[in-house]
């Protein structure tokens, strides 16, 4: 076979003078690294001869993704550098085959708390509204990441994140979907919060005169307030105290018709429509089914809130 005429193996030994002195000679290394997107002759053996200059450039295959790695023999290079010099004679020296991984760089500890704090300060919510501390971070001693992707680093977080207490990320490089490693540390926030100014009894609507604005540290609840908007015409599910913050379990949206109201009943058919009075027996939000009691009559019904104390009836 003419490829194989072209090609002279010296494995495992230096080459002999024998070699000629036209011929280019490869020396395969036993191990090399690389960063880039393909393994280049150059990167797996030392080049010699009169197309030293044309074989360093010659691109083998894909650069490896993987920590493990891979294999080239030496038949499998000298038949892409025969390939590439048209079959002019080339001498093959040094090693048998050749581990090529991919170049890694070490990230600290210390980058990565680093990456951890600025990752949270950015993405919370709570982010231009109060003052964010972040302490005991937890992270590895150091990682090994591909010498490519050291500076594509990125913190994830859970869709559910609400960014208080302890909140942890995963890291991943270079947009890879593997993990690199886990981060995880506690955030206080103290912001400025509605706070109840004077007691307020159950049922009572919140007015601007019920509210005052404190810092406060809400790490411990995410169910505290954070706008007093969201807190104003809100009616208070239970009584409220003094000096305490506004929290969503403890305010409701004011329901269209409250227990004991008088409402209007309208009664509807395909041709009719009878309005009548009835007693609301418990309170009903829009599009809320509730009993009602009708003066008239004295019967109980079942109507569906639609508007402010007005209840629709089909017959």
């Amino acid at each position: 076979m003419r490829r194989a005429a072209s090609i002279v193996f010296v494995l495992l030994f230096a080459c002999s003078a024998a070699a000629g002195a036209d011929a280019d000679i490869v020396s395969l290394y036993e191990k090399a690294s690389v960063s880039g997107e393909y393994v280049y002759l150059s990167d797996i053996a030392a080049v010699q001869g009169p197309h030293a200059s044309e074989l360093k450039g010659l691109a083998l295959v894909r650069a490896p993704k993987s920590a493990s790695g891979l294999t080239l023999s030496a038949q499998s290079v000298a038949s892409k550098v025969s390939e590439k010099l048209a079959g002019m004679p080339v001498t093959m020296a040094g090693a048998p085959r050749v581990t090529v991984s991919p170049l890694v760089a070490r990230v600290s500890g210390a980058e990565l708390e680093a990456l951890f704090r600025a990752a949270v300060l950015e993405r919370s919510p709570f982010k231009g509204r109060g003052t964010i501390e972040i302490s005991d971070i937890r992270a590895p001693l150091h990682v090994t990441v591909p010498e490519k992707d050291k500076g594509l680093l990125q913190a994830k977080f859970s869709p559910g994140e609400d960014f208080l207490g302890l909140v942890t990320a995963t890291f991943s490089a270079g947009g890879s979907s593997s993990d690199v490693a886990r981060v995880s540390g506690r955030v206080k926030v103290t912001a400025p919060v509605p706070v109840v100014r004077n007691p307020i009894p159950r049922g009572a609507v919140i007015s601007e005169g019920d509210i005052v604005i404190q810092p406060l540290d809400i790490s411990s609840s995410p169910l505290i307030m954070g706008d007093k908007a969201e807190c104003l015409g809100k009616r208070a599910k239970t009584a409220l105290q003094a000096g305490k913050p506004f929290l969503r379990s403890n305010i409701e949206q004011p329901p269209l018709v409250s227990r004991g109201d008088i409402i209007a009943i309208q009664a509807r058919s395909e041709e009719l429509v009878v309005v009548d009075r009835g007693v609301a027996l418990r309170d009903g939000h829009l599009g809320e089914r509730i009993p009602i009691r009708n003066v008239g009559s004295g019967k109980q019904i079942v109507g569906t809130i639609i508007a402010h104390s007005l209840a629709e009836v089909t017959f």
